[in-house]
């Protein structure tokens, strides 16, 4: 009888300690938009000129608080990278690529480490995948990392516990971000891997700088709204 009692108490303590955590969590207003058009990273860096995609408005709804970078860049060699920029409040809404993957016909058959040296910035860690396509459609590769309280990361883990712990008790709810640059099919994964590196470096000070500077905010259809217009006009 006495290990219900115990069993009881323990259960309420952490219910309680629960509801705390709860009501402690910020209020993050998915209403409300963070307003970022990325024309302060360059189209065109030394060996790579790049095209702008406009994000999938299905995309934008699903991601209230986000704006997405979504772009193609071409080297001299003939070469493409997909570079794609998430920078939103919502901690929610980022996840490692590995879980997003499922159920696009990419699977991951290898991951490992690498170390990126952006120009005038400290060198940093990040992840870097390789893809095969269900269908037989060749292999890719794909790099990324993390902006998150604070740190580049190349796996969320114990910074987006701190960033959650900052949102309660800390400095309050900050934009975090996912860099990914993904080339799919490639020729040969060595020389693959090196040109994505290549790339995030010659970027990664433009994405730095424009993810640094104090966010404005619009409301989160206004963005939705003026795609839809503009695809209006097209057709």
């Amino acid at each position: 009888m006495r290990r219900i009692y115990v069993f009881t108490a323990i259960l309420t303590a952490l219910m309680v300690a629960w509801a705390i955590l709860a009501y402690s969590m910020p209020y993050i207003n998915p209403s409300r938009r963070i307003v970022e058009d990325f024309s302060g990273v360059p189209l065109k860096v030394e060996g790579w000129e790049g095209t702008n995609m406009p994000p999938k408005i299905s995309d934008l709804r699903i991601l209230s608080t986000a704006s997405i970078l979504s772009r193609i860049y071409t080297n001299d060699m003939g070469d493409q990278a997909w570079v794609s920029v998430l920078f939103g409040l919502d901690l929610g809404d980022f996840h490692q690529p590995e879980v997003c993957l499922k159920g696009t016909g990419l699977t991951v058959t290898g991951s490992k480490f690498v170390t990126i040296r952006p120009k005038g910035m400290p060198a940093h860690k990040a992840a870097m995948l390789t893809l095969t396509h269900e269908r037989g459609e060749g292999e890719g590769v794909m790099l990324y990392w993390f902006y998150i309280a604070g740190q580049s990361v190349p796996v969320m883990g114990g910074s987006k516990v701190k960033a959650l712990w900052d949102q309660m008790f800390g400095s309050g709810i900050q934009p975090s971000a996912k860099v990914m640059v993904q080339m799919f099919p490639i020729y040969d994964r060595e020389t693959a891997e090196k040109q994505a590196i290549d790339l995030a470096e010659k970027l990664e000070p433009s994405v730095y700088k424009v993810l640094s500077k104090k966010p404005r905010y619009e409301p989160s259809d206004a963005l939705i709204k003026r795609l839809e217009n503009e695809q209006n006009q097209d057709e």
